[in-house]
């Protein structure tokens, strides 16, 4: 009896690895997918930051 319940208790297990792995891929894509889309804002920010002061710099010179 104590041989089935710890098989048990062991398939119970990967059962809860099985249903939590692609909870967690599907967390950590939708963290990196937002980390992504912030970097591409800030270096958006930075490329129209850089380019007006040039256009700031060919209008004073």
């Amino acid at each position: 009896m104590a041989y089935s319940s710890s098989l048990f208790a062991c398939g119970f297990i990967l059962l809860l690895i099985s249903i939590s792995i692609p909870v967690l891929a599907v967390f950590y894509f939708e963290t990196c997918s937002a980390l992504l889309l912030d970097l591409c804002h800030f270096s958006s920010l930075i490329e129209m930051i850089w380019g007006c002061t040039s256009n700031i710099e060919r209008i004073v010179q």
